[in-house]
C-alpha cells in the first residue's frame, strides 16, 4: 500500500496499489488515532497533508505506520521514537 502520483501532460492522477483492504482500512484507522498526539506519525501526516491534501496524507501516514511494524517485526527490537 503506498500512494501513487501519476502525471500525464496537464493531468493528474493518484491511485493507491492494490493490497489487502482490511489492512489499509486498520492502519488509516491508527493514524487518525495518533492525529492528536505530537510523535513521527502525526507530524508525518501534517507536512504530508499540507502539500497534497487529506487523503493522500492519510495513506502515505498508514504506509509509514506498516513499514515501522515491518521492520519492528523482521528485527525483533524495539521501536525508538
Amino acid at each position: 500500500m503506498s500512494p501513487g502520483n501519476y502525471e500525464n501532460a496537464d493531468k493528474k492522477t493518484s491511485k493507491t496499489t492494490q493490497g489487502n483492504k482490511a489492512l489499509k482500512t486498520m492502519a488509516v484507522e491508527f493514524v487518525l488515532a495518533t492525529s492528536r498526539q505530537s510523535n513521527r506519525i502525526a507530524s508525518h501526516r501534517k507536512r504530508i497533508t499540507k502539500r497534497q491534501g487529506k487523503m493522500k496524507g492519510r495513506i502515505d501516514s498508514a504506509h509509514l505506520l506498516l513499514t515501522i511494524a515491518f521492520n519492528i517485526l523482521k528485527t525483533g527490537e524495539l521501536y525508538m521514537i
